[in-house]
């Protein structure tokens, strides 16, 4: 039995976090513009001022960018190198997580739950898999609270110095605001526990935190000046916190769609562990009570946090999922020992049963009516729905471990086939990987590929900065573009209505669809190519 769960545990860990790592191309804002970021690192060997086409890259502090220079100087360039160090980061998260249940409950089966459920989150995976700073701050922050947490139940001057190292890790992979929650974690924790920890061990914490962290800041505030200051402090935390500058304003009930679809299944089991916390004896003499309100303090501040900011993305909660995973963890632990009935109650088994029955189903309908493939999300839909119906079967018959191992192997292999299935589709559709790389023998500095009624991150990425800085947004700005940039040909990547404006002038050469997206080829031999634009657009709107 436990080379069966060990084998488990790998495979689990290799399937959702390294299985085809970097079969799908950069996919979003963020993963193509810190690669590059990487890249150029490496390639000048400041370590110290990020940049982005050599120009300085103030938004966010170094750390994602060194792990990335280093996989890049070891396992060679690439989406696969590029996302390495963060599922690195996710599964030795995952593993902390698991020691601590297993550390302070003093059973195995907690940890192990602990850890599969984390490695089996939509919400977890997805960011795991992918080159942005949530992970990073997720990663560190986690290892972080739960260095401080062991410090504190045991007044230990290491833990408190591995909390500072991690919380200076924190801080230099995306500012101070890790520190601030967990701060705010803390502070209530202990206000509620009516003790505080020795000087030592906050000495301990601050200075490590400080020498570790603060030498970064130093050499590029003298680097940069007061443009470090305004860009990364003023414009990318304090601003982004209570303005919408950013573009990311979401209602306040936001997160709650997200962690119902980003923590399935195991959302619904917070639901009795809560309801065992708040109505139990509240002794603080007791470490597993004590563990309990820690876990719920450090879910609820983040949540907390993000939900009252003005901006709002999915990661922005993912250091909360740790604390909620083993949560769950305690429950499932609580099944196994005979404690509580799986999911007590029926309505919350039906609640579950119904949540699958959706996902299942309508995962299908979505994939086929956004991408006219249904493979896709059935590939997903179909391990979702036989895990948790045999998994619901069996818990209410009493087989816990039968119960969990089906709900969460069907979690894993749902992702498992959507990184075989749907890689290959998502990338042709959210990413300008296949389509730029079809003309990139055509692309040149003189020559630029040309972003029309279009832009994405990704095609600046994979046509190597010889692009468009911007997208031009209409006809006219396009005639003034060849207008004051003569070339024998234009390359333009656009959408359907960007085709439906210039396929029919003379020489157009048309690459595409992959998916919604085309490049079409302008020829100019007569260099007549404006007024012809000009005439073609009288000819079908005679009205302008």
């Amino acid at each position: 039995m436990k080379k069966t769960i060990i084998i488990f545990c790998l495979l689990s860990g290799y399937l959702v976090l390294f299985f085809q790592l970097g079969t799908m191309p950069f996919y979003g804002a963020d993963e193509p513009r810190y690669a590059r970021i990487g890249q150029e690192m490496l390639e000048s060997r400041d370590f110290v001022t990020p940049t982005l086409d050599h120009r300085p890259w103030l938004e966010k502090p170094p750390l994602l960018y060194w792990m990335e220079s280093a996989s890049f100087a070891l396992l060679g360039e690439g989406e696969g190198s590029a996302r390495f160090p963060n599922a690195l980061l996710c599964l030795l998260a995952a593993l902390a997580t698991g020691y601590l249940g297993w550390r302070i409950s003093g059973k195995a089966w907690c940890g192990v739950y602990a850890y599969i459920i984390l490695l089996s989150s939509l919400l977890f995976v997805l960011f795991g898999r992918a080159a942005s700073t949530d992970m990073v701050l997720t990663g560190t922050y986690t290892l972080m609270l739960i260095a401080a947490f062991i410090a504190i139940e045991e007044n230990s001057v290491f833990w408190a110095s591995m909390a500072g190292f991690s919380g200076a890790l924190a801080v230099l992979s995306k500012g101070p605001v890790g520190v601030v929650l967990a701060g705010g974690t803390l502070f209530v924790y202990l206000l509620v526990l009516r003790r505080f920890p020795s000087g030592k061990i906050f000495t301990a914490f601050a200075a490590v935190m400080t020498a570790v962290a603060l030498p970064w800041f130093i050499l590029v505030w003298i680097a940069n000046g007061d443009n470090f200051f305004l860009t990364f402090i003023v414009n990318h935390h304090i601003a982004r916190f209570v303005t919408d500058l950013h573009h990311h304003s979401q209602p306040f009930w936001y997160y709650i769609p997200v962690l119902l679809i980003g923590f399935f299944p195991w959302v619904f089991f917070l639901f009795p562990s809560f309801r065992e916390f708040s109505a139990g004896k509240r002794d603080l003499s007791e470490p597993g009570y004590r563990l309990r309100l820690f876990l719920w303090l450090w879910a609820a501040v983040p949540l907390a946090f993000f939900s009252f900011s003005s901006a709002k993305l999915p990661g922005y909660i993912l250091p909360s999922v740790p604390a909620l995973a083993l949560l769950t963890s305690l429950e499932w632990t609580r099944y196994q020992e005979g404690k509580a009935r799986f999911l007590t109650g029926s309505f919350l088994q039906f609640l579950l049963v119904c949540a699958a029955l959706v996902l299942g189903f309508g995962l299908p309908v979505a994939s086929y009516l956004e991408y006219g493939r249904m493979d896709v999300g059935l590939s997903a839909g179909i391990p979702i729905l036989a895990g948790t119906f045999a998994g619901v079967w069996w818990g209410r018959k009493g087989l816990v471990s039968s119960s969990f191992f089906a709900i969460s192997g069907g979690m894993v292999l749902a992702m498992a086939a959507l990184f075989v299935i749907g890689s290959p589709v998502l990338g042709r559709y959210h990413s300008t990987s296949e389509l730029v790389g079809s003309v990139s023998s055509e692309i040149s500095e003189r020559e630029p590929l040309v972003q029309y009624r279009f832009f994405h991150h990704t095609a600046i990425y994979y046509a190597y900065g010889q692009i468009t800085p911007g997208a031009i947004g209409n006809p006219q700005g396009l005639i003034e573009y060849i207008d004051s940039n003569p070339q024998e040909a234009y390359l333009l990547l656009t959408t359907s209505h960007g085709l439906e404006e210039f396929q029919t002038l003379p020489g157009t050469e048309v690459h595409g669809p992959v998916g919604k997206l085309y490049i079409l080829k302008l020829a100019n031999p007569d260099k007549l190519l404006a007024e012809r634009i000009r005439s073609s657009l009288v000819e079908k709107h005679p009205e302008s």
